[in-house]
């Protein structure tokens, strides 16, 4: 039984796969400026490790809502290989205005793939054009 009884937050396991550099920002002006982040009392480039993990919290649950949409549209679409479908959807995905950065949906799209892939049984192949 656990009796532990801490307030702490528990942590959050980033896959090693998630991305960890997203896009630097900009800031106007004539003198060269770097974006940094105050964690810990420590200044860092690109995200503290709190906010990877929240972005991966975020981006994993992006994950499973696609692939739910994507097995329903895969049994609307039987004109469509999974491929192709993976394809549009993925076009489709990116127009949406969601706070995802470019590299995030390379990760979100990869694991919806093998999470779609996986689900093909050994004996069907998907089908090529």
């Amino acid at each position: 039984m656990n009796n532990d009884t801490s307030t702490e937050p528990t942590a959050i396991s980033v896959p090693s796969d998630f991305p960890r550099k997203l896009s630097p920002g900009c800031v106007s002006g004539t003198q060269p400026k770097i974006l940094l982040v105050e964690s810990g009392g420590r200044f860092t480039q690109g995200l503290s490790e709190e906010d990877r993990a929240g972005r991966f919290l975020m981006c994993d649950d992006l994950v499973e809502q696609i692939v739910a949409y994507t097995r329903r549209k895969q049994n609307e679409r039987l004109d469509l290989t999974l491929e192709q479908l993976l394809v549009d959807i993925d076009r489709k995905m990116r127009t949406k205005g969601w706070e995802v950065y470019p590299p995030e949906f390379d990760w979100i799209m990869g694991r919806v793939r093998n999470e779609m892939f996986s689900a093909v049984p050994s004996s069907v192949s998907p089908r090529k054009d």
